[in-house]
């Protein structure tokens, strides 16, 4: 009699453990569709416009649809321009309107290569720093980017070479600590604090 409740304990752990494993099944079923169900449809981003004398970027959070790679979402949505609230606070852009993304390449361990359609030819290089800062800032550590080489209808867009033409620079952090105290007829601009 001593042996029977060790055995009603055996047996009701077996019958549990049969219980839970075969209720597993469904319940991973459950689980997963549950999960896929509450996964987000948004994620959060920071992009960066510029203070409204221009002379630093200033980042603003922003909720965007959750398709991969992020960084296409953060492009379109720099390009879509300020929000009306943005607006209202003076944040300004330096990238000009009507500027559209052609493409977007992400090159693993390589700069990412963004090709745009609008961006000016002739402008000072202030302002080219600002647009360089303003998209390689919303850029860099989305979709694994570290640096953005820019292209406008397929040729290279930077800072102009003393020897003539531009520069094909792949501008990331490094790059940008380069363009503090940039000044001219443009003003006053620094790209990082």
């Amino acid at each position: 009699m001593r042996n029977a409740p060790a055995v009603a304990v055996v047996v009701l752990v077996a019958a549990l453990t049969s219980l839970v494993a075969s209720g597993c099944g469904v319940g991973a079923e459950q689980s997963a569709g549950a999960a896929t169900a509450a996964r987000p449809t948004t994620f959060e981003t920071t992009l960066y416009f510029l203070t409204s004398d221009q002379s630093a970027p200033i980042g603003v959070r922003r909720s965007l649809e959750r398709t991969s790679p992020f960084a296409i979402q953060a492009m379109r949505a720099l390009l879509a321009g300020r929000t009306h609230a943005e607006k209202e606070r003076d944040l300004r852009t330096a990238i000009p309107d009507g500027t559209r993304l052609v493409s977007l390449r992400i090159v693993p361990n390589g700069p990412a290569v963004v090709n745009l359609t609008g961006l000016p030819a002739n402008v000072s290089p202030v302002e080219r720093v600002r647009v360089i800062t303003q998209i390689a800032r919303s850029l860099i550590g989305l979709s694994g980017i570290q640096q953005v080489r820019l292209r406008n209808d397929g040729k290279p867009w930077g800072l102009w070479l003393m020897s003539g033409g531009t520069a094909d620079t792949a501008y990331g952090y490094r790059e940008l600590l380069g363009f503090t105290g940039v000044g001219g007829a443009g003003g006053s601009f620094a790209a990082l604090p």
